[in-house]
C-alpha cells in the first residue's frame, strides 16, 4: 500500500533556517496546492500501473483515522496523508461502472443545472448497472446511493481541522 502525503515540511525547514516566515507554507493556499500536487501524483501512479498491465484503489479511507496514519508513519509537522493507493495484479475484470452524463457535470460559462430527466435516466442506468453486475449487485440508483453515502455518519472525520492544526497547517476558521 502507498500512502500519499501532503508535505511542506522540508521546505519549513528550509525557509525557517533563512529566518523567513512559513506564514505562505502552512495557510490555505499552501495546503491546497499540496492536495493538487498529491492527487496529481497519485493519478499519475496510477495510470502508469495501469499502462503496465497493473490495477490499483485509491484509499480514502486513510482519512478516518489521520492521527493513527501520522503516528503509524512517524510524519513531521508540516505534513498531512491525505489518500491511498493499492497496486497489484486485478483479480477480477469488473464491468465499467457508467458516470454520470456530460450535461450534470460540464457547464459553458456558468455551473451546471441539475437536470432531472438526464439524472432519472442515469439513476435507472446505475440501477440497472448494480442489479446486472457479475458481483456485488444490489438494487440501488445513483441518487439513492449518494444521499445514504453524503448521511452517514462521518463524525470522525470532523477532527481533521484539528489534526491539521497540530501539524502546523495555519488554518483560520473565519
Amino acid at each position: 500500500m502507498y500512502v500519499f502525503v501532503l508535505d511542506q515540511a522540508r521546505n519549513v525547514q528550509l525557509v525557517q533556517s533563512s529566518g523567513e516566515s512559513i506564514h505562505q507554507l502552512t495557510n490555505w493556499d499552501a495546503l491546497l496546492g499540496g492536495v493538487f500536487d498529491v492527487t496529481i501524483a497519485a493519478q499519475n501512479m496510477l495510470s502508469a500501473a495501469e499502462h503496465s498491465g497493473l490495477g490499483g484503489v485509491y484509499l480514502g479511507s486513510i482519512l478516518n483515522d489521520p492521527q493513527r496514519m501520522i503516528d503509524l508513519l512517524h510524519l513531521p509537522r508540516y505534513t498531512f496523508p491525505l489518500l491511498g493507493m493499492k497496486i497489484g495484479v486485478p483479480a477480477e475484470d469488473p464491468e465499467v461502472k457508467p458516470r454520470l452524463p456530460h450535461k450534470l457535470v460540464v457547464g459553458t460559462d456558468t455551473y451546471p443545472p441539475v437536470d432531472k430527466t438526464a439524472l432519472a435516466d442515469y439513476d435507472a442506468t446505475v440501477r440497472n448497472y448494480y442489479a446486472s453486475r457479475s458481483w456485488n449487485q444490489r438494487d440501488v440508483s445513483y441518487t439513492e446511493s449518494m444521499v445514504a453515502h453524503l448521511t452517514a455518519s462521518l463524525h470522525h472525520r470532523d477532527e481533521i481541522g484539528r489534526i491539521l492544526a497540530a501539524q502546523g497547517f495555519e488554518l483560520p476558521q473565519d
